[in-house]
């Protein structure tokens, strides 16, 4: 193992290890709170409810996967198919890591006689498209705010701030709209990811209808807190979730982003909203119950929509 490569591996599992840290002191300072709302059945029930919208929302960001994956393959690939290795294989993002469910992609499509290039390929397009749209919903719901949730956020109530951060926004977003025409221009999408500029905003298109609905999902679960819990402005809210969301995305290490995220969302709601604390760990981990148990019923169903698949893999792994 080279310097670089050891260094990488200890800074993910310090930042881990202290998100991780962070969380179990908030978790001690309000586990009387958190304790009754997971004794609260409504709440329960709302939470299942969520797990279940969440497990179908997922075939969504299967399907942009999929139609780069199918545009790429020399070979037939079936629908049934690629939902069961891309579901089943997304358990494994559980594992200390947050990286095998991507190789379990790699794996299983591979004993389907499936091309390595075009799950590479399928799954690099996806992780780009999942941060620029995860971006760009954060900026322009800033932007619908008039920045003032960036603002109030991250440097308290101060509207000169906002004002800053809306200019921001509006510049990032031309600017990218700009180097995505220069990248079509130079025809990297297709040298890049084997796919043309219609397909990109096609998978953009998808990638970005998934993450609005996931937001709506995080607000519903949020308005149905007790009342003793109020929300913030959703601009705020959807601002927090999702950067939190990504930052545990993007962080190496942490099995499907846990400690990274709750703890991210704790900081973000720290500034300017009542009860951030309790909000945030209700949030943080009424979401995670949510993705989790979505996680496992989404590879389930897969599961049984693609038995001839599970069958080939059998026979071939035998």
């Amino acid at each position: 193992m080279t310097a670089y490569r050891l260094l990488k591996r200890l800074a993910s599992v310090a930042v881990v290890a202290a998100s991780i840290a962070f969380l179990i002191f908030a978790l001690r300072s309000s586990w009387g709170d958190i304790a009754k709302l997971a004794s609260d059945p409504h709440l329960i029930l709302l939470a299942i409810g969520l797990s279940l919208v969440y497990g179908l929302l997922l075939f969504i960001l299967f399907a942009s996967w999929f139609y780069t994956l199918r545009q790429n393959s020399p070979a037939r690939v079936s629908a049934r198919a690629g939902a069961y290795v891309y579901a089943v294989s997304n358990i494994a993002k559980y594992l200390p890591g947050n990286v095998f469910h991507f190789a379990g992609r790699q794996i299983l499509g591979a004993r389907l006689g499936w091309s390595h290039a075009a799950i590479v390929r399928a799954t690099l397009l996806e992780i780009a498209a999942i941060v620029i749209v995860v971006s760009l919903i954060i900026l322009v719901v800033g932007l619908s705010s008039g920045g003032d949730a960036f603002a109030r956020m991250l440097f308290g109530d101060t509207s000169p701030l906002g004002r800053y951060w809306r200019n921001a926004a509006i510049a990032l977003l031309i600017a990218g709209a700009f180097a995505f025409a220069l990248l079509c221009r130079l025809q990297l999408p297709k040298r890049l990811f084997g796919v043309s500029a219609k397909a990109i905003l096609v998978v953009l298109c998808l990638v970005t209808m998934f993450f609005v609905l996931y937001a709506l999902l995080a607000i519903v679960f949020v308005h149905g807190l007790p009342t003793a819990i109020s929300a913030p402005p959703w601009p705020t809210l959807v601002i927090a979730y999702l950067l939190a969301w990504l930052a545990g995305f993007v962080v190496p290490g942490a099995p499907g982003g846990l400690g990274v995220r709750e703890s991210v969302l704790l900081l973000l709601l720290s500034a300017n909203v009542p009860d951030s604390q309790a909000l945030a760990l209700a949030l943080g981990l009424g979401m995670r119950f949510v993705s989790t148990l979505g996680d496992a019923l989404c590879a389930g169903l897969a599961y049984l929509l693609g038995r001839g698949p599970s069958a080939t893999l059998a026979a071939v792994s035998g």
